[in-house]
Formats: structure tokens, sequence, C-alpha cells
């Protein structure tokens, strides 16, 4: 996708779902993306997600691709936002501004709060582990139709924190940050070449895991948002990412990571490899969130970069005073037990 951030204003939004959908919105609410135009709109008593994307080159493969994989993983019984067709019957309508081409989604919008706006308990940790678990195990077999590559990687880990440093201004910020870098080189970088590797949704943050409760069941996963980070990846990646940002809503991040990684297990086994990587891999996402963000501080998505911002720093310097021996030994203590409370588990799709 583009670089420079999209923003369509909200009459121009309201063209593209009336000629692109055939749909008279009676409301249209901007809501912040990274770089994307997503909005929030009501038409003939349904209310939907759009989101518009600025695209070059093989990027549209790509959004195509991504787009595919939405509806393979709804097809699969994962709460995905169903995708609403254009008046062509296109998954993705294509509308053109200027000089730049935009593909627009248009997905039901689900009404259920962000886990970073729910009290985060250990059976909800449980659930974030277990579905992102049923993630890698819908991706298995995929590839992505081009090369694509993003900042929040975590192979690039170490590129993406050199690139931000250099813009963050907060003295505390910029040291945590080094200490998450030496992190990386000394725990993580050796262990990469090892692991397994696969698709990954890559960015499965507190915002993207919406939360809800069944009649008869617990709190749990209810919605999956965003695929626009996909990339092939060390699979570990989508537990890490998933157990970082569910740990900076909790007062024990440690602790949070285990009950994560504990779902994950009843689901999915971990190699040895994984098993060690996870805390260091927690560690350089919750970094490169932190340095990315207090980079883009006085940017024109300076908003944005502060509401993605909250709780990363704390999570951050809890989890750097974190000893790898006695974490490790409590992770495969709780993996164990999941293991024991979930019996057969599927094969490891990578």
């Amino acid at each position: 996708m583009s670089a420079c951030p999209l923003d369509l204003p909200v009459d121009e939004v309201r063209r593209i779902l009336r000629t692109g959908y055939g749909l008279e919105a009676e409301r249209v609410d901007v809501v912040s993306g990274e770089l994307a135009t997503v909005c929030r709109a009501v038409a003939h008593g349904r209310t939907y997600a759009l989101k518009a994307m600025p695209v070059r080159g093989a990027d549209v493969h790509h959004v195509r691709w991504q787009t595919d994989v939405m509806r393979r993983l709804a097809n699969r019984g994962l709460p995905v936002p169903a995708l609403t067709a254009d008046v062509k019957g296109s998954d993705l309508h294509e509308h053109v501004r200027g000089e730049t081409l935009v593909l627009v989604q248009l997905t039901d919008w689900f009404s259920d709060p962000p886990l970073h706006d729910v009290e985060v308990d250990r059976p909800l940790l449980r659930s974030v582990g277990e579905t992102a678990a049923q993630v890698s195990i819908a991706l298995e077999g995929l590839e992505p139709p081009v090369p694509s590559t993003h900042p929040w990687e975590l192979v690039r880990t170490r590129e993406s924190l050199i690139a931000a440093l250099d813009e963050v201004r907060d003295v505390s910020v910029a040291r945590l940050v080094r200490d998450a870098l030496e992190v990386f080189d000394r725990r993580l970088a050796p262990l990469l070449p090892h692991l397994p590797w696969c698709v990954v949704h890559h960015d499965l943050h507190d915002s993207n895991l919406l939360v809800g409760s069944s009649p008869t069941g617990p709190r749990g996963i209810t919605g999956i948002l965003d695929f626009g980070d996909m990339v092939r990846a060390p699979r570990v990646a989508e537990l890490a990412v998933a157990a970082a940002y569910a740990a900076r809503n909790t007062e024990d991040p440690r602790g949070a990571l285990i009950d994560v990684a504990a779902g994950w297990s009843s689901r999915l086994d971990l190699t040895p490899d994984e098993s060690r990587a996870l805390l260091p891999a927690a560690i350089a996402r919750l970094a490169v969130n932190t340095a990315i963000w207090a980079s883009r501080m006085s940017g024109p998505r300076a908003t944005y970069a502060r509401a993605r911002a909250v709780g990363s720093t704390g999570a951050l310097a809890a989890l750097l005073e974190v000893e790898p021996r006695p974490f490790h030994r409590d992770l495969s203590e709780a993996v164990a037990d999941a293991h024991r409370e979930a019996g057969p588990r599927g094969a490891a799709p990578c």
C-alpha cells in the first residue's frame, strides 16, 4: 500500500457508497487508520465498515489476495466480517482519485468492543491465544501472490527500531527501545533461522480483536479485523503479536504472555525454539510499536499514534525485566497443562 496516508472527505465516501454500491448513506463517521481511510457508515438500516486503500503496482494483487483470505477464514467459521460486493459483483471496488487508484472494501460493522476497551482476565487471555492458533491453522498452505514487507514485521525489528530511534524525542522511551534492540540481537535473531515459517496475519492486536459473550458461554473473541499486514513470517510472530498487545492491557504482562501461549497450545504445539522465542518476540513487537508511534507524534496521524501507543511503554519495561529461564520454566508448565486439558491437537501448519 502507498506510504502516504489517504484522507477521503465524507462527501467522497458517500459518493463511493452511492455509485459503487448503490447505497445512500444515512450517516458516515470517519475512524482513523494508519494509511487507509476507515469509516463507519449506516445505510438502509444496516451498519458497514468501509476501508479505502491507496495502492500502486503489485499492491493491487496483494490487497485482492488479502480479501480472498478474509473469505477463506469466514468460510472456516472464524469471526471475520462479511464482505459486501459492489454493483459489479466485486469484493473490491476500484475508485480513481486523481492519479491514485483506491481499492475500497465494504464489510459488516462488528459492534462488540475491542480488547483494549474491556477488562482482560485469564480466560480471555486464553481465548486470545486460541484465536491466534485458529488463524494460523486456517492460513495453512497459503502463499502471498507477490513478495511483501512492512516495518512491523518481526524479522525487520532491528531496521525498524533503528529507523525510528532518530525521531524519538523522549529519552526514557529511547532507552527502552535500545534495550529491546539488544534483546532482539542477542536472544531472538539467532533463533530466526530455526523457526517454522508460514503466512501470518501479523496484526492480532488489541484493536483488531473484538470481545463478546455468547448466551451460554464466557467471553471470547468475536471479531478479527484488518488483514492488511499479512506476510510470510516466523509462525511465532502470530502468537507474539497477540500476546504482547493483550499483555499491555493487564497488570501482569509476564503472566499474560504465558496465559495466551497456553491458549495457543490448546490448539497447536509450539516447537522448543518457538517457546524460547516468545518472550523476546513480544518485547520486539512492543518496542517497534513504542518506537514507531513515538516517532510519529508530530505527524499527520499524531492522534492515531498516541492511541496506538497506550500501554506499550509500561508493558515493554515490565517484560524487559523478566528473567528468561524462570519464564521459560513457567511457560513449559502452562503449556503442558494446556496439552493435558485439550487432548489431541491439530498438527503444526508450518
